[in-house]
């Protein structure tokens, strides 16, 4: 009864794999490496945001803060209309 279930198994593994043309495998197979990859990319990145220190120091803050009141527009106030007129 168990060679006919595995009979079975092996058949049916057959027929799949006879359905599937090369490139349909390596199609698969890259799809996987790619997934794999970038799962396991993802959970160190993930692990390294996380950690401490990686925020701007506070004189780093402090001198955009002041540059953003210091200094003037660089593109003037174009730039600055042409975008706000297609928020309203």
């Amino acid at each position: 009864m168990i060679s006919r279930a595995l009979k079975g198994v092996m058949s049916s593994k057959d027929t799949i794999r006879a359905r599937l043309k090369k490139n349909d495998l390596i199609k698969i197979i890259a799809v996987v490496l790619i997934i794999a990859t970038y799962m396991t990319n993802l959970s160190a990145s993930i692990k390294i945001g996380r950690a401490p220190g990686h925020e701007p120091s506070d004189a780093w803050m402090q001198a955009l803060t002041w540059m953003r009141y210091n200094t003037p527009e660089p593109f003037g106030d174009v730039y600055y209309k042409r975008f706000v007129g297609l928020l309203k």
